[in-house]
């Protein structure tokens, strides 16, 4: 009801977008409130519709690659600041996901300090990762009984358990996914801002990318690649975690059920290299 009588008040769709737009209003609504009203005004179409369906820890297996390959790589090479960027992060899944991986990251290496930058197109959905909520697991059978759920495991579920521990804790289960509230040191960690990942590139250590290329046209395509190619630094990393995103001219080290490649420092042809 308190989300009805908001959205009645929100009046036009334009006028909807521009409360939303403004700090001082989103200050005073409560996190499951806002987060909510921008989840409806995504869904009612009120904004520019622009895909961006996300999930924490969307592909386990990268994540395990990113602290046990990519940041030791990374710190070894670059030292102890490392940067990382979530291009076109949507509501915050991942970048939330990724800051749990550097706080543990940092716990094993304690000279290590990690700053992760978020962007998106979409301002609404920027609004909503900075309230902290995200969305767990998708398609998981929930069984509510009293205070307890029972949820069937699953291999998102697995790796949000062994990452999250103490840094975010569920909040309540939403249809069939598991509302979460990352803790203030997992939100401290992240950065959002509203930004085109094509003419606003992030320079960082590793860049990392869902879907978002899939969703464009072939010009787009390959602005979006030059780009994400640009930002990564040397010896950095770019992590890909949609197979269908078009081939990358770095160096590819991992081709399983996600994409990393690896700028190599001071090479003249990384197109030879990746012929290799």
């Amino acid at each position: 009801m308190a989300l009805d009588r908001l959205l009645k008040t929100a009046g036009e769709k334009a006028r909807a977008g521009i409360i939303l737009a403004d700090d001082a209003v989103s200050a005073f609504l409560p996190k499951n409130l806002l987060y909510q009203l921008c989840t409806t005004l995504l869904e009612r179409d009120y904004l520019c519709h622009i895909p961006g369906n996300t999930v924490a820890f969307n592909c386990p297996e990268m994540f395990d690659y990113l602290l046990n390959a990519a940041l030791p790589a990374v710190y070894d090479s670059n030292g102890p600041e490392i940067g990382i960027w979530s291009a076109g992060c949507s509501t915050g899944e991942e970048a939330f996901s990724l800051a749990m991986v550097a706080l543990e990251y940092m716990e094993r290496t304690p000279d290590a300090h990690i700053r992760i930058t978020a962007t998106d197109l979409n301002e609404n959905r920027i609004i909503m990762a900075r309230t902290g909520l995200f969305s767990s697991v998708r398609n998981l059978q929930c069984i509510n009984k009293g205070t307890e759920t029972v949820i069937r495991e699953d291999p998102k579920w697995n790796i949000l358990k062994k990452y999250s521990s103490e840094r975010a804790r569920i909040r309540y289960p939403e249809g069939n996914l598991y509302r979460m509230e990352a803790n203030p040191e997992v939100v401290g960690l992240c950065t959002f801002e509203v930004g085109d990942l094509i003419t606003s590139p992030k320079e960082a250590d590793i860049v990392v990318v869902s879907n978002v290329i899939k969703h464009m046209n072939l010009a787009d395509r390959r602005a979006a690649r030059r780009s994400l190619e640009s930002a990564v630094k040397p010896d950095g990393y770019l992590l890909v975690h949609d197979r269908t995103h078009p081939k990358f001219n770095l160096h590819l080290e991992s081709d399983t059920t996600f994409l990393a490649y690896r700028k190599l420092q001071g090479s003249k042809d990384i197109d030879a290299v990746q012929a290799k």
